[in-house]
């Protein structure tokens, strides 16, 4: 009885130095909740998937059109 009760102890001690090492390095509840919302507002300022699309159709339409310009002004020149 004794044996099995010093293995158990050895075995909860170890436990507690592995759970004194981690915990500290854990994040609480109110961290995980006041990063959540930082990063909420730090996207918040991002601009969105639409307006990068729009963007992006923006530029391709002013390539394609000043493309076209310039086909138009060779086909003139010849």
């Amino acid at each position: 009885m004794r044996g099995s009760l010093t293995r158990l102890e050895l075995a909860v001690a170890r436990i507690e130095a592995m759970l004194a090492a981690t915990i500290p390095h854990l994040a609480t509840k109110a961290q995980v909740a006041k990063l959540g919302a930082e990063l909420r507002a730090e996207l918040a300022e991002k601009p969105s998937k639409a307006y990068l699309w729009l963007v992006l159709g923006v530029l391709v339409t002013a390539i394609l059109g000043s493309f076209g310009a310039g086909l138009a002004a060779v086909s003139i020149l010849h």
